[in-house]
């Protein structure tokens, strides 16, 4: 997952998997990522998470 700004996308596998644009990703005090699958119980594994500048 990579966020930037107001979007969000989503790659899996090296493959584009998902985007959303909202005003509530680029909200100043969001510091927060949660990670869901509709209620079930799932795994996670090989999850990266790290701070990037936005390419110009």
């Amino acid at each position: 997952m990579e966020t930037v700004g107001d979007e969000m996308r989503v790659t899996l596998d090296g493959e584009p998997a998902a985007y959303l644009k909202s005003s509530g990703i680029a909200h100043i005090t969001k510091s927060k990522i949660e990670l869901g699958v509709a209620g079930k119980d799932g795994f996670y594994d090989d999850i990266k998470v790290w701070n990037a500048a936005p390419a110009k």
